[in-house]
């Protein structure tokens, strides 16, 4: 038998859809430097200078303009990585953050804690059909107190597919409107699986409820083993999902549209749904403030071992095998035990130049190996060390660049910024200055090392961008750019 919301509570809620789906996290790394670039400006001039770099991201070089069109306006629908105002546009805070810190793990969280049914993502016309219809729906922070319920009464790991988050839940008016308990929705899954009941898993069906749990897998709050959804739980991601059981944000500009309607005696009306649709319009730019909006008090930046783990087990042991041991033995030198910022990207750089100097038998010159606090300013995160013979060494100042991401990253994509300070140290030391550009995706870390980039860039062999100091570009396929590199843990 196929499962059939009942007529009386369906109502398919949908939002717009990146035709780059498939390859959203390499795109949205470059949409978001590339939009950082491009000051505020009228905004047919803005929207100009945007298709001009779509336009030049790799493969779109014969796309019509109509598909590039459709690129630009779908990011600044769906992702708010845009901000309008008074016939201008300019880059979003989204976007610009992303810029800076490359992670795309801490991006999706941000996106989907503000991410709400009805919300200007969607076109006027489906914002209207779902406000007279009364739906008010946060799917992640639904999805999440779903699942947590599920484990709490089974005591086991749970999970959802997306053809019963579509069925039970995003196209069911009992959660999308009224709010019902998690317990009950979760009671007609597991109904519906005892009894066999099966689900139209028609692609054009569940792709909506499927986008979100995969939006939500890419930022690390579920996890997919088997086409099955599971609770990452709180052992992994505590804090994060935390914050969203909790949240209580809401767009809330239109709220008074809800009543409005409720006493409208003809909502069928082409004049009544024009003048609907002119209230829904003015809450435009209200929305993409809203969602690029800084989260006060809320930190969803990536803990790059929970990311590399599978499990929370996995996760623990992780911890205590690159930490722990680690730390615990270098004290012994007299090496710091901890890093002032707690950036993971920079500590596993940090452990990796200290394994690389300990494996070449140099243990006597650890101690100059040092994490420097990100409030010196100097221009480089790491102070390492170069052996020259079995007793000098020369310094080796390294700054990291780390992107956080569940995707393979492109070689397009392992471009970087260097801040106007970086980039006057990097010119000062030369050939001691490097940048280790660290890719963390998914179950693997890859490490491309950089050496003396004012040197490279004189020469032609990569590219540097004026953009308040500047964006690096190269191939990392061209030999003579640098080279890729094991990354070392105390355990290797």
């Amino acid at each position: 038998m196929i499962y059939q919301v009942p007529k009386e509570y369906y109502f398919r809620i949908h939002h717009s859809r990146p035709r780059f789906k498939d390859d959203v996290e390499n795109v949205l790394i470059y949409m978001a430097t590339e939009i950082s670039k491009i000051e505020e400006k009228d905004s047919r001039l803005f929207a100009a200078e945007l298709n001009n770099a779509i336009m030049h991201y790799p493969g779109n070089g014969n796309k019509t303009v109509k598909t590039i069109n459709n690129w630009r306006t779908e990011i600044s629908s769906i992702f708010g990585l845009l901000e309008f105002e008074n016939g201008k546009t300019k880059p979003g805070y989204r976007a610009k953050h992303l810029a800076q810190y490359q992670d795309m793990v801490e991006f999706f969280k941000m996106f989907l804690f503000s991410f709400q049914y009805p919300g200007a993502h969607i076109k006027v016309q489906s914002c209207y059909d779902q406000i007279i219809n009364g739906i008010r729906f946060k799917p992640a922070k639904y999805i999440l107190l779903l699942l947590q319920y599920a484990e709490s009464v089974s005591g086991k790991r749970e999970y959802i597919t997306k053809a019963e988050a579509c069925h039970c839940i995003f196209n069911d008016l009992r959660c999308t409107r009224d709010c019902e308990h998690v317990s009950l929705a979760w009671d007609r899954i597991i109904k519906n699986r005892q009894d066999g009941v099966t689900y139209d898993e028609t692609g054009d069906v569940i792709r909506y409820a499927g986008d979100i749990l995969d939006y939500m897998e890419i930022a690390n709050l579920l996890v997919c083993y088997d086409h099955k959804h599971f609770y990452s739980n709180e052992k992994r991601e505590p804090e994060a999902v935390n914050a969203f059981i909790e949240s209580a944000l809401w767009f809330d500009d239109y709220d008074y549209l809800y009543e409005l309607t409720k006493t409208d005696p003809d909502l069928d009306d082409p004049d009544t749904i024009k003048k609907y649709y002119g209230e829904i319009n003015k809450h435009y730019t209200g929305w993409f403030k809203f969602v690029n909006q800084k989260l006060d008090g809320i930190d969803f930046r990536t803990n790059i071992l929970s990311l590399l783990s599978g499990s929370s087990e996995e996760f623990i042991k992780e911890k205590e095998k690159t930490l722990s041991s680690f730390y615990n033995t270098l004290s012994e030198k007299g090496i710091p035990k901890a890093k002032e910022t707690g950036d993971l990207g920079e500590d596993m750089i940090y452990i990796h130049e200290c394994k690389r100097i300990k494996n070449i038998g140099r243990s006597d010159i650890l101690h100059i190996i040092k994490p420097i606090p990100t409030q010196l300013a100097v221009g480089y995160d790491i102070q390492s060390v170069e052996p020259t013979d079995n007793i000098k060494y020369k310094k080796r100042y390294i700054e990291v660049k780390t992107t956080l991401t569940h995707a393979v990253v492109r070689n397009a994509n392992y471009r970087f910024h260097l801040t106007p300070n970086e980039i006057s140290t990097a010119e000062t030391v030369g050939d001691s200055y490097y940048v280790y550009r660290l890719i963390v995706s998914g179950n693997s870390a890859k490490l491309f090392i950089i050496n003396n980039p004012v040197k490279l860039f004189e020469q032609g062999i990569i590219t540097m961008t004026d953009n308040n100091g500047a964006d690096v570009s190269f191939d990392v396929k061209n030999a003579l750019v640098g080279r890729f590199e094991e990354l070392l843990t105390w355990q290797n």
